[in-house]
């Protein structure tokens, strides 16, 4: 039996940071979460569709795109690429190898020092990079047109900063074995 509108549900907030303690702010966290996730949900789909476009994975895409960028500054390792991307090292050298297979990349051992493996495009790599830049400025430009110069640093700064702590909720949310909790999860499917 339905509820009168007079006596509505009123879950408890989601947040109880000093940011969020009247009903407003709450209102303005809530639409912060779910701009969040329509932004990573955009941003996934157009590198889904522009690696898809030439072959490649989001993944194997993005592996590129750092390649290229810390390769201006210095040698690259699988080791440098997992730091900058925020993922496992065995992930990087995974995606890689196909990447080699692919005549995008090639791995050569440092000479300096043996452990580490570095990564360098390859010509078809090279021209990857400048067939999809002219695409990906074009997008980035739309997606990040709102910030203005005295707001992009804080803007950049506050999303490094999320990277940090919701890799530390994450952590949080395993040990507290949310696949225990009592809501009821649909099993996922393979495939």
């Amino acid at each position: 039996m339905p509820r009168s509108p007079s006596k509505r549900f009123v879950p408890k907030p989601t947040c109880t940071l000093d940011i969020v303690k009247d009903r407003d702010a709450y209102e303005r966290f809530r639409r912060l979460l779910y701009d969040l996730f329509a932004l990573d949900r955009n941003l996934m789909t157009m590198l889904d569709d522009i690696a898809k476009h030439f072959g490649i994975t989001r993944p194997q895409h993005t592996i590129i795109m750092t390649v290229s960028h810390l390769g201006m500054k210095s040698d690259v390792s699988v080791q440098d690429v997992a730091d900058y991307m925020q993922v496992a090292n065995p992930f990087v050298a995974a995606q890689s190898r196909v990447l080699v297979m692919k005549g995008l990349l090639t791995k050569e051992d440092d000479h300096n020092d043996r452990r580490r493996t570095l990564l360098l495009l390859t010509r078809a790599g090279e021209r990857y990079v400048e067939q999809t830049t002219q695409v990906i400025q074009e997008l980035n430009n739309i997606v990040f047109q709102p910030l203005t110069p005295s707001n992009f640093r804080m803007v950049s700064d506050v999303i490094h900063a999320f990277a940090a702590t919701s890799e530390r909720a994450l952590i949080k949310a395993r040990e507290l074995s949310l696949s225990a909790s009592p809501i009821r999860r649909r099993p996922r499917r393979r495939g």
